[in-house]
C-alpha cells in the first residue's frame, strides 16, 4: 500500500508549507515548532516511536489540529504501539465537529490498527466510516476483503475481491486470492482467475495445476459436496487449511451425512491455529467421531482418527484406529507404514519392523517401502546388521540407478563402522545425482568422523546452499551436525 507519508521529503515540506501558514496566521504555542522539527528528523532517521510521541507533544499544543493527531498514530503504528494509534485516532474523531474529517489515510492507519490488535468487528466499523466519508477505495476493498476471510464471511470476501480485481485486471495476487476463495465455494469458478494468475506469475504453476486438475476431476461426477471435498484436500495439499476447512464444511452444508466431509473438517482442525474460529473452537475429534457415527468403516474416517490419536501420543487407540482403516484397503502398503510407524512409537519394534516387511511385500516392484523400512531401523537402531543392510544391498541391486539406495547403504554402513566402503556409496551417489542434499550431509558427518574437518565443513556448506527451505528438516539436520564437529 502507498502512504503519503512513506515519502519522507514530501510530508516535511508539505507539514512545514501548512505550519508557515498557521505561523502567520495566529501565534504558536512554544515548544511547538521545536516538536514538529525532533518529529521529522526522527522519521529520517528512522526511530518512528520518537517521531510518534513528537507529533503527540506538537498535538498537545494544537489539540484541535487533527493533521497532528494522525501523524502521531501513522508513526505509533509503524513503532509497532496499534493501542496508542488507536488513542490517538479516537481523539481524533472527538474533535471532528471542530475540524476538518479525518482523511482516509488516517482512517486506513485506523484499519490496520483494529487488525493488528484483533478487533474485526470494530475495523469493518472504520472501513465503513472511510466509505462514508471519502467514497469506496481500493484500501477499503481490500482490507474488508482480508477481514471478512478472517471471519469466515467468504462470499462477502469473494464480493469485495472480485470489486478490487476489476480495479486491478493484471494484478496476479489478486487473481490467485480470488481463485482460492472461489476453490471454496463453488470450485468450477476458480479455474479461470487461477489460469490467468499462472499467466502473469509462472511461480505457482505446480500448486494451481494441482488445485485445477482436482476441481476438474471432480466435476465429471457431477457431485457439489465431492468437487467440494476434491478442492478442499487440494487446498489441503499445498497448505491452505484455513480454505480447505471452508471447503470441507460447505461440502458438509451441501451433504450433511458426507462422512468424509466431516472426517476432513476434522484433519483440517488439527492444522489450523483456530479452527473452529466460526462454530466455536475445536480440536478436530467432534467432526472425526461424527464422521465415525454416520460410516464406521470410512477409509478416510479411521484413518483420520488414527492420525488425531497418534499426534495425541495414545498409540493404542491409534492402532485401533488403522487396524480399521487396513480393514477397509488391506492391499494399500501406504497404510501398512502408518501401521508400521504407530508400533514404533508405541515401542514395539518387532511388530512395527514385521509390518513394514508386509508393507514390502504389498509393493515389490517399488524401491519406496524398502527405503522406508531402513530409515525405519536407522532411526531405532534396530537390527542394522541383520535387517537393515541385507535390504540396502538389495536396493541396489534392483534398483542400481537410484541415488537415495545408495545414501540408505552408505549410513548403514557408517553405524556398522565400515566407513571406507559407506564413502564409496557416497561418491556413487552424487556421480548420478551431485545435488542430493542427504549424500553431502552424510559424506560430511563420514569425513568428519575421519578428522577431515576442512573437507567435512565444506560439504556441510554445500548441504546448505542445496537447501532452499531454511525450514526443511535437513537444514536442522546441518546445524546440529556443525554444533557437534565446529563448536
Amino acid at each position: 500500500m502507498r502512504f503519503l507519508y512513506k515519502n519522507k521529503w514530501y510530508l516535511i515540506i508539505t507539514l512545514f508549507s501548512i505550519f508557515l501558514i498557521i505561523s502567520s496566521v495566529a501565534p504558536l504555542p512554544i515548544g511547538f515548532l521545536d516538536a514538529i522539527w525532533k518529529a521529522q528528523s526522527y522519521i529520517i532517521s528512522g526511530e518512528y516511536h520518537l517521531a510518534a510521541r513528537s507529533y503527540f507533544d506538537a498535538a498537545q499544543k494544537q489539540a484541535t489540529d487533527i493533521n497532528l493527531w494522525e501523524q502521531a498514530a501513522y508513526y505509533s503504528l509503524e513503532a509497532g504501539n496499534p493501542e496508542t494509534t488507536i488513542k490517538y485516532l479516537e481523539k481524533c474523531l472527538s474533535i471532528q465537529n471542530v475540524h476538518p474529517q479525518l482523511s482516509q489515510t488516517g482512517l486506513i492507519t485506523f484499519t490496520r490498527a483494529y487488525l493488528q490488535i484483533d478487533g474485526l468487528s470494530k475495523a469493518l466499523d472504520v472501513l465503513q466510516l472511510s466509505e462514508d466519508i471519502h467514497g469506496l477505495s481500493e484500501d477499503i476493498l481490500k482490507y474488508r476483503a482480508e477481514i471478512y476471510s478472517a471471519q469466515g464471511d467468504f462470499q462477502n470476501a469473494i464480493t469485495n475481491l472480485s470489486l478490487l480485481e476489476q480495479l486491478n485486471p493484471n494484478d496476479w495476487q489478486l487473481q490467485y486470492q480470488l481463485g482460492l476463495l472461489l476453490a471454496t465455494q463453488s470450485p468450477s469458478s476458480a479455474i479461470e482467475p487461477l489460469r490467468k494468475a499462472t499467466k502473469m506469475n509462472s511461480m505457482i504453476q505446480k500448486d494451481i495445476d494441482l488445485l485445477i486438475q482436482s476441481i476438474q476431476r471432480a466435476s465429471y461426477f457431477e457431485d457439489t459436496a465431492f468437487s467440494l471435498l476434491s478442492s478442499g484436500r487440494a487446498l489441503a495439499s499445498i497448505g491452505r487449511w484455513d480454505l480447505a476447512a471452508e471447503a470441507f464444511r460447505q461440502a458438509i452444508i451441501e451433504n450433511p451425512g458426507y462422512a468424509d466431509a466431516w472426517a476432513f473438517l476434522g484433519e483440517a482442525y488439527q492444522h489450523i491455529d483456530k479452527g473452529g474460529d466460526y462454530d466455536g473452537f475445536s480440536d478436530g475429534l467432534n467432526e472425526i467421531q461424527t464422521a465415525i457415527r454416520i460410516n464406521p468403516d470410512s477409509l478416510a474416517a479411521n484413518s483420520i482418527l488414527s492420525s488425531y490419536w497418534k499426534r495425541k501420543g495414545d498409540f493404542g487407540l491409534a492402532e485401533e484406529a488403522m487396524l480399521k482403516a487396513i480393514k477397509q484397503d488391506n492391499n494399500n502398503p501406504i497404510l501398512y507404514v502408518e501401521l508400521a510407524n504407530i508400533q514404533a512409537l508405541s515401542g514395539d519394534l518387532d511388530n512395527a519392523y514385521h509390518t513394514y516387511l508386509e508393507a514390502i511385500k504389498l509393493s515389490p516392484n517399488s524401491p519406496v517401502y524398502r527405503q522406508h523400512t531402513i530409515e525405519f531401523l536407522l532411526a531405532y537402531d534396530y537390527q542394522i546388521k541383520d535387517g537393515a543392510l541385507p535390504l540396502a544391498r538389495r536396493l541396489i541391486i534392483d534398483f542400481p540407478s537410484d541415488t537415495i539406495s545408495y545414501d540408505l547403504m552408505a549410513q548403514v554402513l557408517i553405524r556398522l563402522g565400515d566407513l571406507a566402503l559407506a564413502e564409496r556409496f557416497l561418491e556413487n551417489a552424487l556421480k548420478i545425482d551431485p545435488n542430493l542434499v542427504q549424500a553431502h550431509i552424510h559424506r560430511g558427518l563420514l569425513l568428519a568422523l575421519t578428522s577431515r574437518r576442512e573437507e567435512a565443513y565444506n560439504e556441510f556448506m554445500v548441504s546448505l546452499s542445496l537447501i532452499s527451505d531454511p525450514n526443511d528438516p535437513m537444514a536442522d539436520q546441518v546445524h546440529r551436525l556443525l554444533e557437534i564437529y565446529f563448536p
